[in-house]
């Protein structure tokens, strides 16, 4: 079954990586750096700057490794690196005033974070926190601001991935006023599909584990009411749902549902 073909880096990097689990822990460093490094070529603006350029980030690289559930950033945490999410995810989500958590996203592999509080030295609005086994790789900002200064192309598509997160993050903000849970809920799906699946026989498999109270502080509602949205979706041959394994049985009709009544957007995470 052929599911999608994004344009997008983090889409080629995830095609492009092997597993780990044969790497010896004495070269993991090395690989990793070197993983970081196809990563940040992915991006565009890497395209435009100079070798030595080049050389001023990658020299600045360096490899931190977290175990899942642990606090990376704390919320209003200063911000100094800009991070590429080597392998594993990223749980961004605050604590709100009546104690619940809200999820805001999970950041897949591939990803290159952390430029808007860099550019506008500004502190993490978000926690960071790891969702499994993940490797980050860190860049210092600075570094990262000086190379940029000098290069107004590389500057440009900056500000152009910038744009197109923003544009994202506007639209998910009219979809979550003007739509259904129903379909609010579809397009979480499509976005795990997209960065956080593996294909198995006639199936999809979302290879990031969670469970419906996660579902519920993404998408701010009760578990109850994902338990039902779930349910439609199984009674209607979209997804089978199994403890916390979900799989996406009719790709195509999860999309359609996805797409809403209110708005007409291409934009992808990237």
């Amino acid at each position: 079954m052929e599911i999608l073909d994004h344009n997008n880096p983090i889409f080629k990097y995830k095609n492009a990586a092997s597993t780990l689990e044969a790497q010896q822990s004495a070269r993991l460093n090395s690989y990793y750096l070197a993983q970081a490094k196809q990563i940040l070529e992915n991006y565009q603006f890497i395209q435009h700057l100079s070798e030595q350029e080049k050389q001023r980030l990658l020299v600045n690289i360096k490899i931190k490794k977290y175990y899942h559930n642990q606090i990376i950033y704390a919320q209003n945490a200063q911000c100094d690196d800009i991070n590429i999410i080597v392998d594993g995810t990223l749980k961004l989500g605050w604590t709100m005033p009546n104690g619940k958590y809200h999820i805001q996203t999970f950041m897949p592999s591939g990803t290159l974070i952390n430029i808007v509080p860099i550019m506008a030295e500004q502190q993490h609005i978000y926690d960071h926190i790891s969702q499994g086994d993940t490797i980050l790789a860190n860049i210092s900002g600075r570094v990262f601001l000086d190379v940029l200064k000098t290069n107004a192309q590389a500057l440009y598509m900056v500000l152009k991935l910038i744009c197109i997160r923003t544009q994202l993050n506007r639209e998910q903000m009219f979809f979550a006023s003007t739509e259904s849970l129903r379909v609010r809920l579809a397009q979480e799906l499509i976005f795990l599909v997209d960065y956080h699946s593996y294909q198995s026989h006639d199936k999809i498999l979302l290879s990031l584990k969670i469970n419906q109270e996660n579902f519920a502080e993404l998408l701010q509602t009760t578990r109850q009411s994902i338990n039902r949205e779930l349910s439609w979706f199984a009674e209607q041959g979209i997804l089978e749902v199994k403890y916390n394994q979900i799989s996406i049985l009719d790709y195509h009709q999860l999309n359609e549902i996805s797409k809403g009544n209110n708005l007409s957007t291409t934009t992808k995470f990237i």
